[in-house]
């Protein structure tokens, strides 16, 4: 037998087994007939298979002379470079990003103060991501990784909004609708406005009674904002509801799957993972795909198991903020998904083959050798943020802060 990348694999080799040593199909150990069978081994997520030592000297030759390419391959650094378009659209989408969230934290203030929240302001924030959702939806996904720590509760806020713009769209919501759901995100939080900045920026874990109090910001924001005209009761009800629970174990009222709007169901999944994915003064961030197999295991209990699966698949395989490990001994940053390849997601590369640390630049794995049709990079594994002590959105705010330049 020979060992081979599935890559390799060409009509008429025969397939032993595969890297899969449990997945047997009724193709194997046959000369292969139909390439649609190399898909099938993809999607079981096989890497190598094991061919009969039958392979003609051509396949053997073509086989080492791959490995001597890809090893070759392997001790460079290729690297890829935004083109125009790309930074055009990084320029405006940060500039619009930080502009609104400034009229966020405006607002959000002005409601702490007594004033009467501008509804008319908080519409027009959200009209704006719904229409740059449309135009680039993996990007502005990308930039709610731009998380304030100083300003946590107004960054929130708008990455809820973003998340739920993007999840509302998977399910099928028109731009009318996408625009009711963003504000019920936007605003979602805004009763803590009401509650003392002492127990909502506590570090450590809250007495029972300060709990309590938390308890009470989804019923103090739907007090707040259904006295103001021209705002839909489908917002109202995501502020009222964003901490309810399907299986009726949320607060304030304990409301079940039955008596929840869809909207709400949508904005409880965003909320729970930006705050799960976030640091704050109470507690630290935990990486993407952790934080989305926390949720997974909730699936069904807390949350509508169809909306968060479409989540996930927004987010893709690994969200952005994902630190990841590659072939070349490299550490990467994942900076945007890539829907067409979902393995290979726009990095910016951090550390170097010699372990060290070094100034941030783009790659996309999707990139390869035009001559071998090989990747120049390719991932071995996700990485956890504490081991190398590693902030993944800082490194994805300062990149955006260089190039915008």
């Amino acid at each position: 037998m020979i060992k081979i990348p599935l890559t390799h694999i060409k009509k008429g080799m025969e397939i032993i087994e595969t890297d899969k040593k449990w997945l047997k199909l009724p193709f194997f150990n046959k000369p292969l007939a139909d390439t649609n069978h190399i898909k099938l081994l993809k999607n079981y997520g096989v890497k190598y298979v094991f061919i009969n030592d039958i392979a003609t000297t051509e396949d053997k030759d073509e086989i080492e002379k791959n490995k001597e390419i890809a090893q070759e391959k392997k001790q460079q650094r290729p690297q890829t470079d935004f083109d125009e378009a790309d930074i055009n659209n990084i320029h405006e989408f940060y500039k619009i990003h930080k502009e609104l969230g400034k009229i966020t934290k405006e607002l959000f203030i002005n409601s702490k103060t007594g004033k009467s929240l501008e509804m008319s302001k908080a519409k027009k924030i959200v009209s704006t991501y719904v229409e740059n959702y449309f135009k680039k939806p993996d990007l502005l996904v990308s930039m709610t990784r731009l998380k304030n720590f100083d300003e946590y509760t107004f960054s929130h806020s708008i990455n809820v909004c973003i998340l739920s713009i993007a999840l509302g769209k998977k399910i099928g919501l028109d731009a009318e609708e996408l625009k009711v759901l963003g504000l019920g995100g936007l605003l979602h939080d805004i009763g803590k406005m009401e509650i003392s900045s002492d127990i909502i920026n506590k570090p450590g874990k809250l007495t029972d009674k300060e709990y309590k109090i938390i308890q009470q910001h989804p019923l103090l924001g739907y007090n707040m904002l259904k006295k103001l005209p021209n705002i839909e009761k489908k917002s109202l009800l995501v502020v009222l509801q964003h901490h309810e629970n399907i299986d009726g174990s949320g607060y304030p009222f304990h409301f079940g799957e039955a008596k929840l709007s869809k909207y709400s169901q949508i904005v409880s999944i965003v909320n729970v993972y930006d705050v799960l994915t976030s640091e704050t003064s109470y507690k630290k961030s935990i990486s993407p795909s952790n934080a989305l197999k926390k949720m997974l295991g909730l699936g069904g209990k807390h949350y509508n198991n169809l909306f968060l699966r479409f989540f996930i698949d927004i987010l893709g395989i690994y969200p952005a903020g994902t630190i990841l490990r590659l072939n070349t001994n490299e550490l990467a940053v994942v900076l945007e998904a890539n829907r067409k390849e979902l393995t290979k997601p726009k990095v910016l590369i951090i550390r170097d083959q010699e372990e060290k640390f070094i100034k941030p630049y783009f790659f996309e794995l999707s990139s390869y050798n035009v001559t071998t049709s090989k990747p120049y990079k390719s991932i071995v594994a996700q990485v956890e943020t504490d081991k190398y002590n590693i902030d993944p959105n800082k490194y994805i705010e300062d990149f955006i802060n260089q190039i915008k330049k």
